[in-house]
């Protein structure tokens, strides 16, 4: 299974920095593609990607400029769509939330059962333990872990989901909300028919980015 991790990011260079650091032999270990989505006000991003190509040369890392004054929900939606035809799962992901081999290993066992999209939680907040949901469960499912998925971060999601919808239709209805991704989440859920999706809470998936106060 093939999976993509899509990364916006602003101006948080030494943040996102730290996060490539502590995920690198995760990142070789499991072959995952990289896409970071930068729309800084400087080129120490884009560096810092052109200096990883080099010393990786086995990564699959690509940068996308984006103007700095690119709206938010803007960047957040393309995480869903950019490389999907390359990968068979996706992972939008904050370029602060540092993942341990641990998250990496329970998203693979998950991805090879075929889930549609897998959870995983640093703290069972809403005390639903581990949780698999059936094809007549979208709306159940997104009643439990809709607080979880605001997160970039807190899904991944199969490549049939962002093919189930409309970026452009997305964009439309949800641009003026902060929490698009859940938007994104709640219209491709209940498109398909095959649905499965599984939450797993979990005490050692994350760690904290000593350069972030909060683990996205």
């Amino acid at each position: 299974m093939k999976l993509l991790m899509n990364i916006p990011t602003k101006d948080r260079c030494e943040i996102l920095k730290y996060t490539l650091e502590y995920e690198i032999n995760f990142l070789e270990k499991y072959n995952i593609s990289i896409n970071i989505l930068d729309s800084s006000d400087d080129d120490r991003t884009k560096n810092l990607i052109s200096d990883y190509k080099q010393k990786y040369n086995w990564l699959d890392i690509n940068y996308h400029f984006y103007p700095s004054d690119t709206p938010y929900y803007v960047k957040t939606i393309d995480t869903f769509f950019i490389g999907i035809d390359e990968a068979d799962y996706v992972l939008s992901c904050g370029d602060g939330r540092v993942l341990t081999e641990e998250y990496f290993k329970q998203l693979f066992l998950c991805m090879n059962k075929g889930f549609k999209i897998i959870v995983m939680e640093i703290d069972d907040v809403s005390n639903l333990g581990n949780r698999i949901y059936y094809p007549d469960e979208q709306l159940k499912f997104f009643r439990d872990c809709s607080p979880v998925v605001t997160l970039l971060g807190g899904a991944t999601t199969h490549s049939s989901l962002s093919k189930a919808v409309n970026k452009k239709e997305l964009l439309l209805k949800y641009k003026d909300s902060d929490i698009i991704q859940s938007g994104f989440y709640f219209e491709s859920i209940i498109k398909i028919k095959d649905f499965t999706g599984i939450y797993i809470s979990k005490s050692k998936v994350a760690i904290p980015n000593p350069y972030r106060k909060f683990l996205t």
